[in-house]
């Protein structure tokens, strides 16, 4: 929705606001993460583009106006918050094991889950530097492909740094972007704007007849993403069939809640404990999770 820098010369740019809201009303956190990330593309506008204090109100304003598209759901979903605890989830939570990237936070609290804190932001972060490398040595970065590149890369390293530890300070405050919980959502950004600024420079290197191997280079990590997205998917399928199947004859409810631990319940979290100890039940209600 940011590939065609001319339609932000209206105030209103239909598509991307029906993108916003077709996304709230998919899921409301993606989304969230969505305009954080995407919303840096205002400072894009303001160095890079003609008329870019309007291109950058015009974002805000499209974005305004898809979250009224789809106020019909999102005002009732915010009305019915208190039906999953979101106040435990934002208050007493703290993501300390579930960065991208984990260096110090490893040290101090321990593992987490190794395939989405290093094995998919690595591959994401390869494509993205990649292109970015690309995007330095060309010489017109004001037409459509260079546009698209730098409209592309900036929600990419946007997400990068949110889901990194370098982002902490702003998830200890209590603020709507503690319900996302695992700042290592953010990486479905990038996984996606970072494949579309990949391919954008292999496109542009075959255009212009560029070197086989920085096609090359450009190339492989459009690959490795592919397999990466195959190994994520692997290790979800296997996470669900963990997570169905109850431990020591419980189920999942809550003790005296009556609501169901829709993450990571049961065996799987106690697979994803550091100390690999079994989880009997999980206690979202007190947040006694095994891996905190």
């Amino acid at each position: 929705m940011c590939c065609v820098p001319a339609r932000f010369d209206y105030w209103i740019d239909l598509p991307a606001s029906l993108a916003i809201a077709t996304l709230v009303l998919t899921h409301i956190l993606s989304a969230l993460m969505a305009l954080i990330c995407f919303s840096f593309i205002s400072l894009c506008f303001l160095r890079h583009f003609q008329n870019g204090a309007r291109r950058a109100l015009s974002w805000f304003v499209s974005a305004g106006f898809g979250l009224m598209l789809s106020a019909f759901y999102l005002v009732p979903a915010i009305g019915t918050l208190h039906l999953i605890s979101p106040k435990y989830l934002a208050t007493n939570f703290l993501p300390r094991t579930s960065f991208a990237f984990p260096t110090i936070t490893r040290l101090v609290y321990g593992p987490g889950w190794f395939t989405y804190q290093w094995t998919v932001p690595t591959l994401s972060l390869v494509g993205v530097v990649a292109a970015t490398l690309h995007m330095r040595r060309r010489k017109n970065g004001s037409d459509l492909i260079g546009g698209a590149l730098l409209l592309m890369l900036a929600p990419s390293w946007a997400s990068l740094f949110m889901a990194s530890e370098l982002s902490y300070p702003l998830w200890l405050m209590n603020t709507p972007l503690r319900m996302v919980q695992f700042p290592w959502r953010f990486i479905y950004i990038t996984s996606a704007t970072g494949l579309v600024a990949n391919a954008l420079a292999f496109l542009d290197l075959k255009c212009t007849s560029q070197l086989r191997l920085r096609s090359l280079s450009a190339a492989l990590p459009l690959a490795l993403s592919l397999l990466a997205t195959g190994a994520a998917e692997r290790e979800n399928m296997f996470f669900r069939r963990e997570a169905a199947a109850p431990v020591g004859g419980q189920d999942d409810t809550l003790s005296g809640s009556g609501r169901i631990s829709h993450q990571f319940p049961g065996r799987a979290l106690g697979r994803l404990s550091p100390g690999g100890r079994a989880c009997d039940r999980v206690r979202w209600k007190e947040f006694d999770l095994p891996y905190d």
